[in-house]
């Protein structure tokens, strides 16, 4: 018989006020629905990803939990947010992601660090994706097969209208171990524990 399963990823999960912020910003990028080239994140699934899992058995979710419970000696820190960008370029677009900088970046690389040491001694699989940690926003992906020269243009033209270098300021006090159900209107995700930084 089949071990049972769940897909898991460890994320920082955006507070109310950032998630309204963005949600103008995507009213504002979005267009037509039938024509537009790019299927947007619903403002509930907007999150910082520090590490994708995949599918975890569920008999490993409690040893994962506890590695990840040893990070909560770490600091509360601030991020600015702002700047949109493309992965892998803006010439062939695949993600539009909303960026991050500030000396609270120094911090977030710590802390994606210990999320992966603690992953390693729970025994999680390694990480399938190996490119260094990117940090960002995502904002919404890119159909292939809706891209043509003048979507693409119009989008690049709404970005480049908004010229958002700065959203808001966010003061990350807490990650979390998120679990992910597709669905057909999407993905669903819901919190399976939340890892409060030290004095939050």
């Amino acid at each position: 018989m089949a071990e049972e399963t769940v897909r898991t990823f460890v994320a920082l999960q955006l507070p109310a006020e950032l998630r309204a912020e963005i949600e103008q910003l995507l009213n504002l990028l979005r267009r037509d629905r039938s024509r537009d080239p790019v299927r947007w994140v619903a403002p509930a699934n907007l999150h910082l990803t520090l590490r994708f899992i995949g599918d975890t058995a569920l008999a490993s979710i409690a040893a994962i939990s506890t590695q990840l419970q040893s990070l909560a000696t770490h600091s509360p820190f601030s991020l600015d947010v702002g700047g949109i960008g493309y992965f892998p370029n803006e010439q062939k677009p695949q993600v539009v992601w909303l960026g991050l900088h500030s000396e609270g970046l120094a911090e977030l690389h710590r802390l994606q660090q210990g999320v992966d040491a603690a992953l390693e001694r729970a025994g999680a699989a390694p990480a399938v994706d190996t490119r260094p940690f990117s940090p960002h926003i995502t904002l919404g992906l890119v159909d292939a097969r809706k891209v043509q020269e003048r979507e693409l243009t119009m989008l690049h033209q709404r970005v480049k209208a908004l010229a958002v270098e700065e959203v808001a300021s966010w003061l990350v006090s807490d990650l979390s171990l998120m679990h992910s159900t597709s669905t057909p209107s999407g993905p669903l995700y819901s919190t399976l524990q939340t890892v409060y930084l030290a004095g939050s």
